[in-house]
C-alpha cells in the first residue's frame, strides 16, 4: 500500500507539471521549488488548508535546490494525496 501511494503522488505530482526531481515515488517525495522563500511561502499556504509538509532550504540545501519534502504513509487515503496535489498545483500557479 504504501509504495502505491507514493507512485500515486508522484504521478499525479509530475502530471500536474510539479517538479519531483528524480524521485522514485517511495514514501518520501520531494517537489523542488527552487526558491527558499517559495519553499516556505507554499508551506503555509499548505499548512492552512490542514497540509502539512515540510520545507527544505537553504542553507540545508543549495538555493536552487529548495523544496517541500512530502512523507508518504501507507495510511493516507488516495483522497488526501489527490487533495494534496490539487492544493499544491494551484498554490505553485499563484
Amino acid at each position: 500500500m504504501l509504495k502505491a501511494r507514493g507512485q500515486q503522488f508522484l504521478h499525479e505530482a509530475r502530471a500536474a507539471g510539479l517538479d519531483t526531481g528524480t524521485s522514485a515515488g517511495y514514501a518520501v517525495v520531494p517537489v523542488i521549488t527552487r526558491s527558499s522563500l517559495k519553499a516556505a511561502q507554499w508551506a503555509n499556504a499548505l499548512f492552512d488548508e490542514g497540509i502539512n509538509v515540510q520545507p527544505i532550504f537553504y542553507p540545508a540545501v543549495e538555493e536552487r535546490a529548495a523544496r517541500l519534502r512530502f512523507f508518504i504513509c501507507s495510511t493516507h487515503e488516495s483522497g488526501q494525496i489527490t487533495r494534496t496535489v490539487m492544493a499544491l498545483a494551484r498554490i505553485a500557479r499563484r
